[in-house]
């Protein structure tokens, strides 16, 4: 029999942290009337019954049921990359130099509106900026500052002319968080840069994802500071994109009430090919709807849960 997850415990909150660290995020607490009734997930303090990577169940009184183990969830327990001020003031002035005339360029080449692309505060590498920092290999380069979750500038991703990829040294892996977000209601969380502009053009709070399996522990962190109501993860059409947004939002499951996956068409790459082919915010926003969300659940067998 299967059961889900949160049908057999609750979140901690501050009126009721856990019994195990005292802290009000994170924990579970098992429902009364459940087998569970009694027994705690925490994510800090260890027990001798780890419970998948969700944390260590403990026994308290009156629990008489057995410890489990569940499916691989991985909760943040580090905090945000720090920002660095070197990499925030290329950044920054990178954003500065970016002419007219080449952010038009970037947009037509991408297909993708200017107004996105300035919310991701893109720049671009000027000669005298590549010189001077002794990176001459990065002239006349498009850069996107990625941010850690309190939205501090940790590193800077490059574009060449020619669509090569490339990242600024010295600077961390971070995520694409466009100016002015409201994280509250809604995310959405598609893999690179271009994509988030084409969510952002497609009138989606989005996020971007630098990779299909980076930036994970700056994502939980980011929903556990925003506590939106909603999260989407939006997958590339391939098997690495696909394995990694559903590893996320396994991951998400304990953080929000509402975590869905949604992917383009079978024939179409990404969310930018896929608002390139045609997709609109209606279209977009009713294959959320559509999309199931994901559940964690226990197995319940005799002798234990796995």
């Amino acid at each position: 029999m299967t059961t889900r997850l949160l049908d057999s415990f609750r979140r901690v909150s501050r009126s009721s942290p856990c019994p195990n660290c005292e802290r009000p995020d994170w924990c579970l607490i098992g429902k009364p009337g459940t087998e569970f009734d009694g027994a705690t997930i925490c994510t800090r303090i260890e027990s001798p019954h780890r419970f998948g990577q969700a944390g260590w169940l403990h026994r308290h009184d009156g629990w008489k049921g057995r410890a489990g183990k569940r499916p691989d969830v991985v909760l943040p327990l580090n905090r945000s990359t720090p920002a660095s001020p070197t990499i925030a003031r290329i950044a920054d002035e990178a954003r500065r130099a970016l002419s007219a005339e080449s952010l038009a360029s970037l947009s037509r080449r991408l297909q993708v509106s200017a107004t996105g692309l300035k919310l991701l505060d893109v720049g671009e590498i000027t000669p005298r900026l590549a010189h001077e920092e002794g990176c001459s290999w990065a002239t006349e380069s498009w850069s996107f500052p990625m941010r850690n979750a309190r939205g501090e500038v940790v590193g800077i991703r490059l574009r060449k002319r020619d669509g090569t990829k490339l990242t600024w040294p010295g600077g961390r892996e971070g995520l694409f968080i466009p100016s002015g977000i409201d994280a509250s209601q809604g995310i959405v969380l598609p893999e690179g840069v271009t994509d988030t502009a084409a969510a952002l053009d497609l009138g989606l709070a989005a996020v971007g994802r630098p990779s299909c399996t980076g930036g994970r522990q700056a994502v939980l962190e980011l929903v556990r500071r925003h506590k939106p109501a909603r999260v989407v993860v939006v997958a590339d059409q391939d098997t690495p994109g696909r394995t990694g947004a559903m590893e996320l939002a396994r991951a998400l499951v304990l953080l929000a009430a509402d975590v869905r996956l949604v992917a383009p068409p079978e024939s179409v790459k990404d969310l930018r090919a896929w608002f390139i082919a045609g997709a609109t915010p209606e279209s977009l926003r009713a294959a959320i709807d559509s999309a199931e969300p994901l559940r964690i659940s226990l197995r319940r067998r005799a002798g234990g849960c796995s």
